[in-house]
């Protein structure tokens, strides 16, 4: 008691001393109207005007403005709020999680009635199945609106048939309340089920062969049909093969045979009619498969001789007049050939050695010629005096025209043609023979005095410097005309005929050595193998008089197994050089293939504008060449 006392005399003596009038400003400091809440009045701040009344409502709480937790201090009805947290967002909150604010915050609702906060599918509202879940919160996870029906299930499976044999959500034994089974004896038959192919069961009930599994049509060869990839419904017997690596018409090949046109990653190929893995340009195109092997049919398109295996670009050129390498020239760079020599003035006597396959125009069997670009130069040539050469080849002095070893004008008859000149030069022996042998300007009877030095003297009848038997006078010096210091003639009657004669394929003995036609290896005529009887002949010159059985004078023949071709022989665009001058088909500039230009694109060409052609006719070129206006397609 008197503890109580002190303290109540201590607080009244701490308050300053009031009056009657004085007392309501004490517990009202801040003159707002409102007491003070420590003396009993609704003023919890009352050091502020602003609040006379922290609960202007009454319902017990202040203003969230005074720092209390009265949401509304108007609404006696609105106090402090509680949130619940909604995690499965159903809009329904879950009471074990509440939030006390005036605003709601993020992922919280008002209700606190969910019963399941984590199923979005379960909550107040929500409908009830029968699914052994209390979704609409009730209690009773079996209060559904209206029972599903029974179906018979004799599987089990969970899937029923027939029709509704009861209600309810938990089916007796036996029962299903689902319906979809399409056979109730295989329990892995049932609708939703997954497929086993070949198991002779319908197990999605989706019907269907259960070995067709692709549905193309075509069973599987466990059901007994013919489909190699039941898997893939492009694939069956008789389906159209494609370019894809798979045998898409079970025939036990892949991506074989050929295509109308590039579908499916068909490529152009070209007849390959030797197997040389190089196609023929001028053949039809076929379309197959890229990277497939197709006998007959390449992508290469170069091959200039497709009856050939041996003539393609990579082949090797030897000497049988084909273009074996397709460069559009025949035997060149040949691996097999001989070596001859060009005969550039056409005289049959050569000079530079060349390889080439056999003689033809321009070529010969010797390097004897000494200037071989005059055809009257070579061995056994007429010689011309005075022009400082030597027409016969010889290794004479270019100026020692009769080849006596003196030239003139020392020599004083150095003539070329008539064969008595030869013992006609400075130092000869005098002779009587009408000439001054020994050129020292004395006639014979001036040098030979003595009788017994004239010769007898033979007739001469063919004016060729030698005489025959018949002697026209003895021992003389001046002899008659037509007569000679000699009877070396075998026929005085034949000037081609005498000792100083050069033997020739003529049936004579020409040199009156005693043999016919014993002509020196130079002077024989060259005779070339003809076989195939064209005219022109082949190979390596034989030398005799007379020609060998099946053998010609002209060479030049390329072929001689083909008398089609020659050197006259008209190039064609077949294969091969029919004329013989080293270019093939469209290569020689006369092949009798020619394509016209057609600028106007109608299909006909100019027929003043051509070109050779052996292969079907280019972009902007035709065949045909009846253009009368290429450039008017209309005419």
């Amino acid at each position: 008691m008197r503890r109580a006392w002190l303290v109540g005399w201590w607080v009244l003596a701490g308050c300053p001393s009031v009056g009657p009038g004085e007392w309501n400003d004490v517990r009202d400091q801040d003159g707002d109207g409102g007491i003070a809440v420590r003396f009993g009045g609704p003023d919890c701040v009352d050091d502020d005007r602003r609040y006379a009344d922290c609960d202007e409502d009454g319902d017990g709480l202040f203003a969230l403005a005074v720092g209390g937790t009265d949401c509304d201090d108007g609404d006696d009805t609105i106090g402090e709020r509680t949130w619940y947290r909604d995690g499965d967002l159903d809009g329904h909150g879950d009471p074990a999680i509440p939030a006390e604010q005036c605003e709601v915050p993020p992922g919280f609702v008002a209700s606190s009635d969910d019963c399941d906060p984590e199923d979005g599918t379960i909550h107040p509202e929500a409908e009830e199945t029968c699914d052994a879940a209390d979704r609409d919160c009730t209690g009773d996870p079996y209060d559904v609106d209206a029972p599903p029906a029974w179906f018979t299930d004799d599987d089990g499976d969970g899937f029923g048939v027939g029709s509704v044999t009861g209600a309810g959500c938990v089916p007796p034994r036996g029962m299903a309340l689902r319906t979809g089974d399409c056979d109730d004896d295989a329990p892995q038959a049932h609708e939703g089920a997954v497929e086993v192919f070949y198991d002779g069961v319908d197990g999605d009930c989706l019907g269907g062969n259960d070995f067709d599994q692709d549905a193309d049509g075509a069973l599987d060869p466990s059901g007994g049909g013919t489909d190699c990839n039941d898997r893939d419904p492009a694939v069956f017997e008789g389906a159209p093969e494609q370019c894809n690596g798979v045998d898409d018409d079970c025939d036990g090949s892949v991506d074989e045979g050929s295509f109308p046109d590039d579908t499916n990653g068909a490529a152009p190929h070209h007849a390959d009619a030797d197997g040389d893995g190089f196609g023929d340009p001028s053949a039809p195109t076929a379309f197959h498969c890229l990277d497939v092997p197709d006998d007959g049919w390449v992508l290469d398109d170069t091959d200039c001789d497709d009856s050939a295996a041996t003539v393609s670009p990579v082949g090797s050129e030897v000497c049988n007049n084909l273009d074996d390498d397709c460069n559009g020239v025949t035997d060149d760079n040949a691996s097999d050939t001989v070596t001859l020599y060009l005969d550039a003035d056409g005289d049959t006597w050569g000079s530079t050695a060349v390889e080439a396959c056999g003689l033809v125009q321009g070529l010969t069997d010797n390097d004897d010629d000494c200037d071989d670009a005059d055809p009257a130069s070579h061995p056994g040539a007429v010689e011309v005096c005075g022009d400082d050469f030597r027409q016969d080849c010889s290794a004479l002095a270019v100026d020692d025209c009769d080849g006596d070893g003196s030239s003139a004008p020392a020599d004083c008859l150095d003539d070329p043609v008539d064969s008595r000149a030869r013992s006609v030069y400075p130092g000869a022996v005098e002779v009587c023979d009408g000439f001054d042998n020994d050129c020292d300007g004395l006639s014979d009877a001036e040098e030979l005095t003595n009788p017994f030095q004239w010769p007898d003297w033979y007739v001469d009848l063919d004016g060729d410097g030698f005489g025959g038997s018949v002697l026209a006078v003895s021992q003389t010096c001046t002899p008659p005309p037509f007569a000679v210091p000699n009877q070396s003639d075998c026929d005085d009657g034949r000037a081609a005929v005498n000792p100083d004669a050069r033997e020739v394929c003529d049936g004579l003995d020409n040199d009156c050595a005693g043999g016919v036609d014993d002509v020196a290896a130079q002077d024989l005529a060259r005779w070339y193998d003809d076989d195939d009887g064209d005219g022109f002949g082949a190979g390596v010159a034989r030398r005799s008089c007379v020609a060998p059985p099946g053998h010609v004078a002209l060479p030049g023949d390329c072929d001689d197994a083909n008398d089609a071709v020659s050197p006259i022989a008209l190039e064609t665009c077949a294969p091969g050089d029919e004329d013989c001058d080293g270019l093939a088909d469209q290569a020689d500039p006369s092949v009798d293939g020619r394509v016209y230009a057609d600028e106007d694109g109608d299909g006909a060409g100019n027929p003043s504008v051509d070109q050779p052609w052996c292969a079907l006719p280019p972009a902007g070129w035709s065949a045909d060449p009846s253009d009368c206006d290429d450039g008017d397609g209309a005419v």
